[in-house]
């Protein structure tokens, strides 16, 4: 099957005949418009909110109706005739408002009220501005806060209305996360891309820790994700709302849903959530994609440890170090000089079997050699490699 080809102006045209704006919080019919307040919001286990919404005509004019009240997409709180929420169940879901035909809602997000022991760490989030040359835009957000995809221009605009919630907990050290277009799509011009087959949307999130690229990342907690699709797109390429997934893809390994669980399609809000307990490239694509990919397969979970050697090499500033593991473990993967002092710590952190890879920028490090040493459970492994500045 050929690849895909999505043209904008094919979009946008498809999009503008089927009235999807892609963000919660505003939805219309004819002359009449609904829109809800507060429209993201994030609480702890028994809090309360007042949610709000009017319906206005073309003219602003306000428009007295009864509304339905209800929770969507996860049984996290209930919601009265009024719209007051109360906060049940830890979890992300919508509080959906409607009259008639039409419908909006808002995301809530329900976080636990345990003291999180490592401190409130900061996600630097970069953002990319495909079309101009202006840098991509940086913001800060904290470990607890929720990031809210808007703004984004084509041919990424088909990720705004999605977020991302880094629940207390799920970070043990500052992080920066860079957005950007995977790279086994295609960019055909400047309005185009190029997907492999059956996959609905891509988006890399690669996190970076001390401007070293740690990819995946796993988190302590997953992060909590909601993804919206487009309903004309699906339509185009023939697939059911209920047929799509979450997963993560590699461009020779292929698709894998390991690490991604509770997914919920919610055909109402066309949106995807998921607990994901790593980043790499996230994508949307048909269910029957991943079909005899599991945790069995030799092709995916190799048998023994393996430490590669680290390309390019030599190297300047920055070389790429893959290694492998048969099992999920505590591992470790440290940088050493000549002397046997520990120069980077580049992995930490318990990781999941299969196959993995880390880039390690030493601008700040003397030309020289180097060991790096992996170590996942009782298993070692030492390699050299060679910094020429």
């Amino acid at each position: 099957m050929k690849q895909l080809l999505h043209k904008v102006f094919y979009l946008s045209i498809l999009l503008s005949l089927i009235g999807i704006n892609g963000f919660t919080g505003m939805a219309s019919a004819g002359d009449l418009s609904l829109t809800i307040s507060p429209e993201d919001t994030s609480l702890f286990l028994g809090d309360t909110v007042q949610f709000s919404a009017e319906v206005t005509d073309s003219s602003g004019n306000l428009i007295d109706t009864v509304l339905i009240w209800e929770v969507v997409s996860g049984n996290i709180g209930t919601v009265d005739s009024t719209g007051f929420f109360v906060a049940t169940e830890v979890g992300m879901a919508f509080v959906e408002v409607s009259f008639g035909d039409v419908n909006t809602s808002a995301s809530v997000i329900v976080q636990d009220t345990t003291t999180d022991t490592t401190g409130i760490q900061i996600i630097r989030i970069i953002r990319p501005r495909l079309a101009s040359p202006a840098p991509p835009d940086t913001l800060i957000i904290n470990e607890g806060d929720f990031y809210k995809l808007t703004a984004f221009i084509y041919p990424m605009n088909v990720l705004n209305g999605g977020i991302l919630h880094f629940q207390l907990g799920s970070l043990k050290e500052d992080i920066t996360l860079k957005i950007e277009i995977p790279s086994f799509v295609e960019q055909v011009g400047g309005d185009s891309l190029s997907y492999p087959p059956d996959m609905v949307a891509a988006v890399s999130f690669d996190v970076y820790v001390n401007d070293t690229l740690i990819s995946p990342y796993y988190f302590e907690e997953p992060v909590k994700v909601s993804i919206p699709f487009k309903r004309g797109l699906l339509t185009h390429l023939g697939i059911s709302p209920e047929d799509i997934g979450a997963f993560f893809y590699d461009d020779s390994l292929g698709y894998d849903t390991t690490g991604i669980t509770n997914v919920v399609v919610d055909s109402a809000s066309n949106r995807i959530f998921a607990d994901i307990i790593h980043f790499t490239n996230v994508v949307l694509a048909k269910s029957e994609t991943v079909t005899g990919i599991d945790a069995g397969n030799d092709r995916f979970i190799p048998k023994n440890i393996e430490l590669s050697q680290n390309y390019p090499n030599p190297f300047n500033p920055e070389t790429v170090i893959e290694y492998s593991i048969p099992e999920a473990s505590k591992v470790s993967l440290v940088v050493y000089n000549l002397l046997g002092e520990e120069i980077a710590r580049l992995v930490d952190s318990h990781i999941a079997s299969g196959q993995h890879r880390v880039t390690w920028n030493a601008s700040n490090v003397a030309s020289g050699i180097y060991f790096y040493r992996l170590q996942a459970g009782d298993l070692t492994q030492t390699r050299k490699m060679l910094l020429l500045k």
